[in-house]
C-alpha cells in the first residue's frame, strides 16, 4: 500500500488537511477525512488511496510503497 510518510503527527495530519482540499472532501459532522495518521516504527503514516475518486498517490508528498505486515 502506499502512504504519505512524515516524521510528526502535526505533519501528517497537515498533509491530511491538504489532501482534502485539492480532493474537494468536505470537512464537517458526519464526513469522514481523507485518512487518519498511524504511527509506525517512528514515522507517521497516512494511506492514500491508489485509484478512485479521492486518488491521491500522485499528488501526496512523500508517498512510498510499504508492506504491510503479515496478520498473525
Amino acid at each position: 500500500m502506499k502512504y504519505s510518510v512524515h516524521t510528526t503527527k502535526a505533519k501528517a495530519t497537515a498533509e491530511n488537511t491538504r489532501l482534502m482540499g485539492l480532493l474537494g472532501i468536505p470537512d464537517g459532522k458526519g464526513t469522514t477525512i481523507y485518512g487518519t495518521p498511524e504511527k509506525r516504527n517512528s514515522k507517521w503514516l497516512l494511506r492514500v488511496k491508489e485509484e478512485g475518486p479521492w486518488k491521491a498517490d500522485d499528488i501526496a508528498e512523500n508517498v512510498q510503497f510499504i508492506e504491510e505486515p503479515d496478520p498473525e
